[in-house]
């Protein structure tokens, strides 16, 4: 069985790789499952999270800031109700910024993003069901609220 991390450490990866506030678990399955066939492959998972990262990189340096991400989330009409109960995008960067220079690397995101696909795979099969995916984000919605 593989390690687990903390479901804190889960909900910040899993903030970064969704693409607003606004998007549901379903929603995201949907847009993930590019093939329509009820689950979300790890290519298919690495594909949606380089969408991602492309999406907040504005100034196309390779690199995403908080400031970066900020901008993308308010483009994205996140729902202010729910601000409070969300990570700084700061905070958010920080979890899985392994150099700790503030910024997120194109490979520090795919890293956080194949991590947080191995810990919403919780039957270990190599792939996330609309399902798996829905429970890894109602974890993260309950730790971001405390």
């Amino acid at each position: 069985m593989q390690n687990r991390k903390s479901i804190t450490t889960m909900a910040a990866l899993g903030a970064l790789l969704t693409v607003s506030a606004a998007v549901s678990a379903d929603d995201k399955s949907r847009m993930m499952d590019t093939n329509g066939d009820g689950v979300i492959t790890a290519a298919e998972h690495a594909t949606g999270a380089k969408k991602m990262f492309d999406a907040m990189d504005a100034n196309h340096d390779g690199s995403v800031t908080a400031a970066e991400m900020d901008a993308h989330k308010a483009k994205m009409k996140s729902d202010p109700a729910k601000a409070g109960h969300e990570m700084t995008s700061a905070e958010k960067i920080k979890t899985i910024d392994t150099n700790g220079d503030g910024a997120l690397s194109a490979a520090e995101h795919a890293a956080g993003s194949q991590k947080k696909f191995g810990e919403m795979d919780t039957n270990g099969d190599g792939n996330l069901t609309a399902a798996e995916m829905k429970a890894g984000h109602e974890a993260m919605k309950t730790s971001q609220r405390k």
